[in-house]
């Protein structure tokens, strides 16, 4: 049987669940504005967006892994998915911001 490093694992997994990352962005973000507004927990808003940071973090580390590996098409999805979540996440604070 062949050892595999762990970074080497890590890379398999970016590059069969790519798609992934920019959900539990999506869902994480959700989340934190969720507790933010309307629950009082501080402790699992901090979690949440330690987190969300992460996820940010191999984010990033999963497009250098897609474009390395010549894998255009997942990276742009994945690149335009994550603007789309970001725009929409944000959007209530400029229309707020914007209107004060």
């Amino acid at each position: 049987m062949e050892k595999k490093s762990f970074l080497t694992n890590m890379k398999g997994l970016i590059l069969r669940y790519w798609y992934v990352l920019p959900l539990l962005f999506a869902l994480l973000g959700f989340a934190w504005m969720w507790w933010l507004y309307y629950e009082n927990v501080p402790i699992l808003c901090d979690i949440v967006v330690i987190l969300h940071l992460l996820t940010l973090i191999v984010l990033l580390i999963s497009w250098g892994v897609l474009l390395a590996n010549k894998k255009w098409w997942q990276c742009i999805v994945s690149f335009v998915a994550t603007f789309v979540i970001v725009f929409i996440l944000l959007y209530p604070f400029f229309t707020f911001v914007l209107f004060i």
